[in-house]
């Protein structure tokens, strides 16, 4: 995919749909939503113990996932950070 050819809402809508469902997953604490879209090594790294003891830090901390506010979107060939 080349993402400098993708529009700003074209990525805006990709990002959107995978951190609703990250916020929602991790909310829960489903490991198999959680990392359904995440590569081969970033799976290797959030392994399902990982991920709950995340989770109950963070939401002993500072609670759960309410909403979030679109920044910018920085794009590479092969890839985009959105903030």
């Amino acid at each position: 995919m080349k993402f400098t050819l993708l529009s700003d809402d074209e990525i805006w809508q990709v990002a959107t749909l995978m951190m609703d469902n990250l916020m929602d997953a991790s909310t829960r604490r489903d490991h198999v939503a959680h990392i359904r879209d995440f590569t081969p090594r970033l799976k290797a790294i959030v392994t399902k113990d990982y991920l709950e003891d995340v989770c109950e830090q963070y939401q002993a901390e500072k609670g759960f996932f309410t909403e979030r506010v679109p920044l910018t979107i920085f794009k590479r060939p092969d890839s985009a950070i959105v903030v």
